[in-house]
């Protein structure tokens, strides 16, 4: 019968236990290839308190992921410009790429925030083709001084005006 001493055989866990080792100790950094695709997959871990869906399903995600190297940037669409949830969702996009790509990736400042254009009241025209207007309402009802003081107003002669 022959024995296998351990120095010989070496099991595959002990295996990769110890190439995950030397490669922890190298001077070298891990490589990895970043494409939109993992970026998108980090993100739909995070999901937007407004809705309660994650940010790719909610539409939230603009179509412009930039990856130089280690370097990624993109944009954040949402709906209100003084949405309450802005910052939580951007820390919450940074720490899911960080978590779920990479740690080497550079995403921390990298997010921009988009909000669509309001267009002001003034530049829409309320009645188009419609040159003057002219409210008119009943005098129905008592008068809100009557109504504040208790007492019933006198009125007033044209007289005494």
């Amino acid at each position: 019968m022959a024995s296998s001493s351990p120095t010989s055989r070496s099991s595959p866990i002990a295996t990769a236990a110890s190439a995950a080792h030397a490669e922890s100790n190298s001077t070298t950094p891990m490589s990895i290839t970043l494409y939109p695709n993992l970026i998108l997959d980090a993100l739909r871990r995070v999901r937007y308190p407004g809705t309660g869906q994650d940010l790719v399903t909610a539409g939230m995600v603009e179509d412009d992921i930039r990856i130089e190297g280690m370097k990624v940037s993109f944009s954040l669409i949402f709906d209100k410009p003084n949405s309450p949830f802005i910052k939580s969702v951007v820390k919450a996009a940074e720490k899911a790429i960080l978590t779920y790509v990479s740690p080497e990736v550079q995403i921390e400042g990298n997010i921009s925030v988009k909000v669509p254009e309001v267009v002001p009241q003034d530049s829409l025209p309320l009645l188009p083709k419609v040159k003057n207007t002219l409210a008119i309402f009943s005098g129905k009802g008592r008068r809100r001084e009557e109504h504040c003081l208790g007492e019933p107003r006198r009125s007033l002669s044209p007289s005494r005006v």
